[in-house]
């Protein structure tokens, strides 16, 4: 299994928590190999929380 070199932070973070890290989707990376049909797409978004 190979993990997201750009997500470091994220991981580092994860297993001082006692958490596995975050694994590199290769199914998603496989898809766009392969091509998504035009109407296919990929949403990311984020929720910022304020005190």
């Amino acid at each position: 299994m190979r993990f997201c070199p750009t997500a470091g932070p994220e991981n580092t973070r994860r297993q001082q928590r006692g958490l596995s890290p975050r694994p590199i989707d290769e199914r998603l990376l496989a898809a766009h190999r392969h091509g998504l049909p035009e109407c296919a797409g990929v949403a990311l978004g984020w929720i910022v929380y304020s005190p």
